[in-house]
């Protein structure tokens, strides 16, 4: 007796074991199907769960209260369609902004939900396929606007003033640079050829900076004409006699006319 209710023991634990790991794959496999279903009705479109609720087994009150249900709240995310309002309300409201198939829709919903006509199978399939035609119609469409991006963009377009002000200012300044550069590097030209006129002329630096100093030029203009004049004697700029055509020339003579009128009132 003790052996065989041992073996009994031993033979029903075995087998409430195997029940229990079958009973535990069927519910782990149930409940990723259940999941797996969740998801696909998150990624379905407003018009695709109310094609799958009518292809159900449910009464024609039901798929009329679940088609009447997304309806508006399809229409509340697209048009801000308020989910108080029947269905009489919003056709009125689609009828302004000139939306005939949602117009014909909220009409057909209304007479479905007060009309004392017999509401069949294919009018509740006729229900659903014209809400699937609004769907696709809208998702053609190009979307409008909405006030958050209304918003963005109204803050994108006054932030760019700044940048746009900066960049122009920055513009300006660097076409106000460069053109301070070409009208210094000129000038410095048009003394670099003076100066090599003058040490043609046999001018010394002694000599030059005397013709200089006559009152009309502040220190630092002599200075810097000075630089020039011996950079210009480092390269070994030549001489010759006579004060030459040029404007340097003429220049330079006039100066020394000045220069010779003075050491002569001096006597």
């Amino acid at each position: 007796m003790s052996d065989s209710r041992v073996m009994f023991l031993i033979w029903f634990v075995a087998i409430a074991i195997v029940v229990a790991s079958i009973l535990i794959i069927v519910e782990v496999k149930v409940r990723k199907k259940k999941r797996r279903l969740e998801e696909e009705r998150k990624n379905l479109t407003p018009a695709q769960k109310v094609e799958a609720f009518l292809a159900g087994k449910k009464s024609l009150r039901e798929k009329l209260n679940f088609v009447g249900e997304n309806a508006k709240d399809y229409f509340k995310n697209e048009y801000g369609a308020s989910l108080s309002s029947d269905y009489s309300e919003l056709a009125k409201e689609f009828n302004k902004k000139g939306k005939v198939l949602e117009v014909e829709f909220c009409k057909k919903m209304f007479k479905a939900y007060y009309s004392n006509k017999d509401f069949g199978e294919d009018d509740i399939g006729a229900l659903g396929e014209l809400f699937g035609k609004i769907v696709k119609e809208k998702e053609k469409a190009p979307s409008a606007p909405s006030f958050l991006d209304k918003v963005e963009d109204g803050v994108k377009d006054k932030l760019m003033v700044v940048p746009t002000w900066v960049g122009g200012y920055v513009s300006a300044r660097q076409e106000k640079e460069e053109r301070t550069k070409r009208i210094v590097a000129r000038e410095e030209n048009e003394t670099t050829r003076w100066v090599r006129t003058a040490i043609r002329e046999g001018y010394d630096r002694s000599k030059l900076k005397g013709m200089l100093d006559d009152g009309k030029r502040d220190k630092k203009e002599v200075e810097k004409i000075l630089e020039i004049y011996d950079k210009e004697v480092a390269k070994g700029s030549g001489g010759y006699s006579g004060y030459g055509s040029g404007i340097a020339g003429k220049i330079i003579k006039k100066e020394q006319d000045r220069l010779d009128e003075a050491e002569v009132s001096h006597v």
